[in-house]
């Protein structure tokens, strides 16, 4: 719910009630979204604050997915797992 419908990408950002405007530029299609025109029309004008939007995104799923599952740290860590200890 808060993906494409906050992310005013039908229609822009502004046309959204005042928090919702604001909220739906952190999740990606939010931040695509701003990126995309601010890039192809404007140069790259206000484009930092969606490129570091989805650098966090990006940055906190590569962590994630990188981590160790809780399965994994209970059976005595990530390398005896591995080694098959």
């Amino acid at each position: 719910m808060l993906g494409h419908p906050f992310s005013g990408a039908s229609s822009a950002p502004e046309m959204l009630p005042a928090p919702v405007g604001v909220i739906g530029q952190w999740p990606p299609p939010g931040a695509g979204a701003s990126l995309l025109p601010s890039v192809a029309f404007f140069d790259g004008a206000r484009a930092a604050g969606a490129v570091l939007t989805l650098a966090w995104w990006g940055v906190s799923g590569r962590g994630r997915a990188l981590a160790p599952s809780p399965a994994t740290l209970r059976s005595g860590g990530a390398l005896s797992a591995f080694l098959g200890e």
